[in-house]
């Protein structure tokens, strides 16, 4: 009995493992527009391996240093780094593309340092300092769905939606020469969230890469 079951199980590896020859085992792909994020621009890259042929294992890392910032602010002691690992399942899956839907973790943090800055709360009131610390931590989970594309020559591009659960936590510290102030209204400013903030999240996006 124990030999029939050992063979049941080669068997049917065998026959995965034989109708999954001609997919790729392994994706590298970046997303080119997470340097485009104004006020936290990153380098971000992963990989994807498909240990079976409707199943894959991922994980994206972001990493983003003081040279690459170019935001709007007067910010010094940048720094990003973000972590995504990933399991899809295959919906239809060939050698021209892939369907699959996929459950995400995230975790993100971002640290800097800002120089003459004005801060809008929720309450009507907000504070200009000359400078002070700010950090951010974000993470959550989504599910996506998703479509990569293949070429003949290997190169893949991946779409991508998803909605999902988010917290996220941000606070400023080391505040000098700090002034508060109420304001009746602002049509323009950007409300800042600060402390811990949980809800809906919305994720769209494109990576490109190749195949291997």
């Amino acid at each position: 009995m124990k030999k029939i079951t050992i063979s049941l199980i080669i068997s049917l590896f065998l026959s995965v493992y034989t109708n999954a020859q001609n997919l790729p085992l392994f994706e590298i792909s970046t997303m080119p527009l997470s340097y485009a994020q104004v006020n936290q621009p990153h380098l971000r890259a992963g990989i994807k391996f498909f240990p079976l042929k409707t199943i894959a294992i991922s994980s994206d890392f972001g990493y983003g240093a003081d040279f690459m910032y170019y935001g709007v602010n007067t910010v010094t002691n940048y720094s990003y780094f973000s972590f995504r690992p990933e399991v899809d399942f295959s919906i239809i899956r060939n050698n021209e593309y892939n369907l699959y839907i996929g459950i995400e973790y995230y975790y993100y943090k971002k640290e800097n340092t800002l120089q003459n800055h004005t801060l809008y709360l929720k309450d009507a009131s907000s504070i200009s300092f000359n400078k002070a610390d700010y950090i951010k931590q974000k993470e959550g989970l989504n599910l996506k769905l998703g479509l990569t594309i293949y070429t003949k020559s290997h190169f893949l591009m991946d779409l991508y939606s998803g909605i999902g659960y988010r917290q996220k936590f941000s606070e400023y510290t080391n505040i000098i020469q700090g002034t508060y102030y109420e304001y009746k209204t602002c049509e323009f400013c950007i409300i800042d969230n600060i402390g811990f903030v949980q809800g809906a999240n919305l994720s769209l996006g494109i990576k490109i890469g190749f195949s291997l």
